[in-house]
């Protein structure tokens, strides 16, 4: 069929052709066909004179071809899982956490004089994890969603990050009285700016919630 196909195209042919070697196994090679031509000294029309053929083996490389795809099959299901699974999070468990740490502020409204230190203690951890617990689930959302949107990579300046972070963080801020001081903050060459105004959001964040300061 190569060298049919070579002469009737009157060009190099390559093909990939399948044969079994000694021990029957499947052989991919990757054939090429090349004729050569001469000129009639009547006519000068072109003349058949050879087909040069050689080929390569490419069975290891077609097998890692197949593995690729599988692999790259498998990892779009395994993307879809966890974006099915970050969905069901968002919605499933959110509502029943955020309805316990409702009640347990309810009961410590309403029963709160008639509970000892300890008990308050206790009460404001449950509260405390419920709300860490409401955060990890939006950070997986967020990280089931961080390939999708996000544009090429681009320069993305520190100190105009700042600015979203701190007027994001407004109410916040007065609330804790606190105080943000930055300057001459790098220039990042490549990075996306969605992701690191969510990194240095929660960088702040947790910096005035776990500062003991009156004014941190």
């Amino acid at each position: 069929i190569g060298i049919n196909k070579a002469i009737a195209l009157g060009k190099q042919v390559q093909l990939e052709e399948y044969l079994k070697d000694e021990k029957d196994k499947l052989k991919i090679l990757s054939v090429v066909y090349l004729p050569f031509y001469r000129a009639k000294t009547a006519e000068n029309t072109p003349e058949l004179s050879m087909i040069i053929s050689y080929a390569v083996d490419i069975t290891e490389l077609k097998n890692r071809e197949t593995q690729l795809q599988t692999y790259s099959k498998e990892l779009e299901r395994s993307n879809k899982d966890l974006q099915q699974f970050a969905y069901i999070a968002s919605h499933d468990l959110k509502s029943p956490l955020r309805t316990m740490v409702s009640f347990i502020q309810l009961l410590e409204a309403r029963f709160g004089k008639q509970l000892d230190l300890t008990a308050k203690e206790y009460i404001n951890f449950i509260i405390e994890a419920g709300k860490r617990m409401d955060a990890l689930i939006d950070d997986l959302l967020l990280y089931s969603r961080i390939d999708r949107n996000l544009g090429p990579a681009a320069p993305v300046n520190l100190n105009e990050i700042m600015q979203i972070v701190v007027a994001d963080l407004k109410s916040l801020i007065n609330e804790k009285k606190a105080s943000i001081a930055y300057d001459n903050l790098p220039e990042l060459p490549q990075a996306h700016t969605s992701l690191i105004v969510h990194v240095l959001e929660n960088l702040v964040k947790n910096g005035i919630k776990f500062n003991k300061s009156a004014r941190p």
